[in-house]
């Protein structure tokens, strides 16, 4: 890679740029409104030792989860003993930045110490214990950060590629209901707190129908459920983009938010162990181009969904911030994310930018405005970048006035329409305001016609 330069997407392919057009750019500014964007964070981060990462994480995000901390085993490693320690900073990291703070995970068959499941005879634990230990441990550790984090994984994945549930220790010890009494556990810590069942290969259709069966349970039973987070550890070709659109909506469809909670790419092929170091690490002494241009595509196409479906999708969460962070790697060089081992942005991150700007640029069309003359806006330049102080307050009057359809849009006259850049309205209309519905339709008398027409005229 040549320095001081940038990759970016473009429908002919990729272009140069200089790096410079990009330094600047944040991915939380360029999200839909209602969508946040994070990322997983390890201790190295949360402690501010690794100073360069804090540096990105505290630009680019607005969400954070924690890769381990808050699993059973660090924050209980003996039934008489909790650990809070590491906790608390990853929680104060994200408090101090005003970020969403999320919980990663409270019941997992992983990561729990093996005395959580035995009893006091060696032999398994029974129901009732299990479900003394399990409450006291939901209680003790959601109830010390109330208030502070915004939500939780509740329970991960608890179902298995068939859909049925995976047998666990909790649920061969407790039975089938072990995932309800989980979920109302975490209501009674924190009622105010989100609550999500995590999992993955949910593009997978009889594990999918296995964790909609779960949801559809707890909402009978009344429990609090607020979302389903897809892990989306995904691969360049699988699955596809009608898989992803698919799945989605499915999920969207039991009335619930959809999060992508642990995103990212795996380049790597599947090997056995003792498989040759060339074909299990291809990629030992670097990416070829191509794959980083097939690696950018596939960003960008998972990142239009995710902006298509923008009144489904409320959280985007990457598991690691660069290359250098996956859980991918062990032992080999993977190259997942949006950053690389010099936590340098890749084209990858460009093509998610990308992405995110063009959204604006679609928008007219989306809302109804069919006119062939009005020519698309550029949307990898700033389009109010050449405005004064004066037309962006009047370009944002506008915007809320045409979002609400209120008497403040008569006020706007004619005259102050015709000053402002139409392309450059049409980029702040579709991007902060970014509404999800069509104006309310004005009566015939109110003049609100008369001004939906100046902008249409203002576009030709």
């Amino acid at each position: 890679m040549v320095h001081g330069m940038r990759w970016i997407i473009t429908a002919a392919g990729l272009v140069l740029l200089s790096l410079a057009g990009y330094q600047e750019v944040a991915l939380k500014d360029l999200m839909p409104k209602g969508m946040a964007i994070g990322v997983a964070i390890n201790q190295r981060q949360f402690e501010g030792t690794d100073a360069a990462a804090v540096d990105i994480i505290t630009k680019q995000f607005n969400q954070i989860s924690p890769e381990n901390v808050l699993k059973f085993q660090p924050t209980q490693p003996a039934a008489d003993r909790y650990a809070f320690e590491a906790a608390d900073r990853y929680v104060q990291f994200g408090v101090d930045r005003h970020m969403q703070v999320v919980g990663h995970n409270l019941v997992w068959h992983s990561q729990t110490g093996a005395w959580v499941f035995q009893g006091a005879d060696g032999k398994p634990a029974d129901r009732d214990t299990l479900l003394a230990r399990m409450r006291d441990h939901i209680r003790t550790v959601v109830g010390r950060y109330k208030g502070k984090i915004h939500g939780w994984d509740v329970v991960n994945e608890a179902i298995d590629e068939d859909g049925s549930l995976r047998k666990s220790p909790w649920q061969v010890g407790i039975g089938d209901d072990y995932i309800a009494k989980a979920f109302e556990f975490a209501h009674e810590a924190d009622p105010d707190a989100e609550l999500y069942y995590n999992d993955f290969n949910l593009e997978k259709p009889a594990k999918r129908a296995g964790v909609i069966k779960l949801v559809r349970d707890l909402q009978a039973r009344k429990l609090r459920i607020d979302g389903i987070g897809n892990q989306a550890h995904w691969r360049l070709e699988t699955p596809t983009v009608d898989e992803i659109d698919k799945t989605l909506v499915e999920l969207h469809s039991t009335g619930l938010k959809v999060m992508y909670t642990e995103l990212d790419i795996n380049l790597l092929p599947n090997t056995p162990r003792g498989a040759d170091p060339a074909v299990a690490n291809p990629y030992a002494n670097g990416l070829p181009d191509e794959i980083q241009q097939q690696l950018a595509r596939r960003y960008a196409d998972v990142f239009r969904l995710f902006v298509k479906h923008r009144d489904a999708v409320t959280r985007v969460t990457f598991w690691g911030l660069s290359d250098a962070d996956s859980w991918l790697n062990r032992g080999r060089m993977n190259y997942p994310l949006l950053w690389d081992r010099q936590r340098r942005p890749k084209p990858a991150f460009d093509a998610v930018v990308d992405a995110l700007r063009r959204r604006r640029s679609a928008c007219p069309r989306a809302h109804g405005w069919q006119d062939s003359r009005m020519r698309p806006m550029e949307s990898d330049t700033s389009a109010l970048a050449s405005w004064s102080p004066e037309q962006i307050a009047l370009g944002r009057r506008w915007v809320e006035a045409w979002k609400n359809a209120g008497p403040e849009l008569e006020r706007i006259r004619r005259r102050e329409l015709r000053q402002l850049d139409a392309y450059a309205a049409i980029a702040l209309l579709c991007g902060p305001a970014d509404y999800g519905a069509a104006p309310r339709a004005p009566k015939p008398t109110s003049g609100l016609i008369e001004q939906q027409r100046v902008f249409r005229k203002l576009g030709r």
